[in-house]
C-alpha cells in the first residue's frame, strides 16, 4: 500500500490513486502523489459530517517545494506551450520578443530563491510603467486565443471519433 493511503481515507475513497483532478487549471494525478505524502498533506482531516471534511488546504508553496525546488531545472520539461510560444511556434511565426533579448524564465520567475508565478508588476522591474497594462492586455489576449485554439483542436478531435 502507498504511504498516503491512509486507511480510513481509503475505506470511502477507494480507487483515489487512479483519480485525475484539476488543481489550479493543472492536472493533478493523485497516484503520483500518493507514494510521498498522505491524504492530509492536501486535505483537511475531520469528521465526515463536518464541512471541512476533505477539503483543500492552500498549500501552494508546498507544491512548488517539489515542482520547482531547482532554479536550474529545465523548464520546459513541464511547461510545453510556454516554451513553444515563446520560440515562437505557437499562436505565432517569429519568437517571442523576450527570447530576442535573451530573457530566461529565472529572469523573472524568480524571487528570493524561490520560483514564483510573478504578477505585472515584476515588469516594470526592466519596462517602463505603460507595459504594465499592455502585458495584461497581451496576457488576456493570449489566454482567449489559447483557449479557442484548444477548444477547436477537442472539436475537430470530437468529429474525428464520430
Amino acid at each position: 500500500m502507498a504511504k498516503g493511503k491512509s486507511l480510513s481515507c481509503i475505506n470511502c475513497h477507494f480507487g483515489i490513486e487512479n483519480k485525475v483532478s484539476n488543481f489550479k487549471d493543472k492536472e493533478f494525478a493523485h497516484g503520483l502523489h500518493l507514494f510521498n505524502y498522505t491524504c492530509k498533506t492536501c486535505h483537511f482531516e475531520s469528521k465526515l459530517q463536518e464541512v471541512s471534511h476533505g477539503k483543500l488546504r492552500k498549500i501552494a508553496r508546498e507544491c512548488n517545494s517539489c515542482h520547482h525546488a531547482r532554479a536550474d531545472e529545465n523548464c520546459e520539461k513541464c511547461h510545453e506551450i510556454q516554451k513553444r510560444f515563446y520560440s515562437g511556434e505557437y499562436l505565432s511565426s517569429s519568437p517571442d520578443y523576450m527570447k530576442k533579448a535573451e530573457v530566461g524564465c529565472i529572469d523573472c520567475h524568480m524571487q528570493d530563491k524561490l520560483i514564483i508565478r510573478p504578477s505585472p508588476l515584476v515588469c516594470s522591474n526592466c519596462h517602463e510603467e505603460y507595459y504594465e497594462e499592455n502585458f495584461r492586455k497581451d496576457q488576456e489576449m493570449l489566454k482567449n486565443e489559447m483557449s479557442n485554439f484548444e477548444r477547436n483542436v477537442y472539436e475537430i478531435l470530437k468529429k474525428m471519433k464520430d
